[in-house]
């Protein structure tokens, strides 16, 4: 301590000024590291969950528009309509299994951008 004391208070002040800058340097580099890391982790995060997501909406979406029809089917009493419904609730029930398909596929994490594609 009696270095401290036997300085000047320009010397002090110099002293405590490139301490603190570099306790601010040191921070930003910490912070900046942090940062990198989180975006990455953001960034892998969107790349997989998003289009599992993507995925099950299409999934409940069908789910829900098949159910619907084969309400209707029960609703309907002319063959011709009832035939239209039942070719939907078919197109319905194939969409379905090839989501359930492209879903199990991003779950297992093989072919991610096959089975965005397909």
């Amino acid at each position: 301590m009696n270095f401290l004391k036997n300085t000047s208070i320009l010397k002090k002040i110099t002293f405590s000024f490139i301490l603190i800058f570099v306790f601010v340097i040191g921070l930003f580099l910490i912070i900046n590291k942090q940062l990198s890391q989180i975006g990455h982790e953001a960034i892998t995060l969107s790349e997989e969950s998003i289009p599992s997501l993507m995925v099950v909406n299409g999934i409940y979406k069908n789910i829900s528009d098949l159910r619907r029809n084969q309400y209707a089917i029960l609703q309907k009493n002319s063959d011709d309509k009832r035939n239209e419904y039942l070719s939907l609730v078919n197109k319905y029930y194939s969409d379905t299994d090839n989501l359930l398909l492209k879903y199990s596929k991003l779950l297992s994490g093989s072919d991610d951008e096959n089975a965005i594609i397909n």
